[in-house]
């Protein structure tokens, strides 16, 4: 089944059903300032700094997540009782020293956060000495948005707090919202290159589509967690900067939304070199997304 199906209840939805996702009750606090036992944490601590208060903005559902979880509860108590490296972030030995969780569910939600403070949205925080890993990019699915903190972790909320700048400008089109809706109803690629009459309107949604699989990804009530490896690795990972740059450019998405109905085709070679001839402008952005699933996710079909 081609890309949509994993994501489009979740993805399309929103645009004119408010709310569509399946939500959960968050966890409330930071965890509180107690660290593991042997640890000397000066004054200055982390969870107290500028640093701190701009990662806990950029990962509200992340942090939301771990703070449901004792033992991920636990570790984050630890990290933020820790004091400040040179340029700010938390003291990388002492958060190394902390004890992280062992429950599946309480690892999973402490791998995620620690992934967002360091590599991901927080790593946008300039009071953590860091350079905006996405800040010096022309592709709008790619730039810091302006959003307001996640109030839970949810689905719709992970939509409002990661891409909220797309996702009004395509609100803010009727034809945008109509494309997301026609979108979410289409079972083969003559319905959906239906939907796409309109390639400016078509260009907007195709932005948020990619910003929302990028930065919420999953299936689960949050969206965070990606169904598997290789989407993680296509998606929120090793190749995010071309499949951003497919969704940013109208010929690369329909070459991409076109080719991933051919797994159903009778003959899948000549289907795919439909979907090119079709938009030939886009191929080079989709060659080097191929490129980039092909050598650097390995196992993927």
């Amino acid at each position: 089944m081609r890309h949509k199906t994993a994501l489009s209840s979740c993805l399309a939805l929103p645009l004119f059903i408010a709310f569509a996702c399946s939500s959960e009750s968050s966890g409330g606090g930071d965890g509180g300032s107690a660290g593991d036992a042997g640890v000397d944490h000066p004054s200055s601590t982390y969870g107290q700094s500028a640093c701190a208060a701009c990662a806990t903005q950029a990962c509200s559902s992340e942090n939301a997540a771990c703070a449901s979880e004792p033992e991920c509860a636990a570790a984050a108590a630890c990290r933020d009782a820790c004091g400040l490296a040179p340029n700010g972030a938390a003291d990388p030995t002492c958060v190394a020293a902390c004890t992280p969780p062992s429950a599946s569910a309480a690892a999973k939600a402490w791998q995620a956060e620690e992934a967002c403070r360091t590599t991901g949205a927080a790593a946008s925080c300039t009071a953590c000495g860091f350079s905006p890993a996405d800040g010096g990019t022309t592709n709008p699915i790619l730039k810091p948005q302006n959003c307001s903190p996640a109030s839970g972790p949810t689905c719709s909320e992970c939509f409002d707090a990661k891409c909220c700048e797309l996702q009004t400008k395509c609100l803010g089109n009727p034809t945008c919202a109509n494309i997301a809706k026609c979108f979410s109803e289409c079972q083969d690629w003559q319905c959906e290159k239906d939907c796409y009459q309109d390639v400016a309107a078509t260009t907007d949604f195709a932005r948020y589509y990619g910003c929302v699989a990028i930065y919420c990804p999953g299936t689960d009530a949050n969206c965070t967690q990606p169904k598997s490896d290789c989407l993680k690795c296509m998606v929120s990972e090793t190749c995010k900067t071309q499949y951003a740059d497919c969704h940013n450019d109208f010929d690369c998405y329909s070459i991409l939304s076109c080719s991933l109905y051919c797994s159903a085709a009778v003959d899948v070679e000549q289907c795919l070199l439909d979907c090119h001839s079709a938009n030939p402008a886009g191929s080079t952005l989709f060659g080097a997304l191929q490129a980039c699933f092909i050598d650097k996710c390995p196992g993927c079909s």
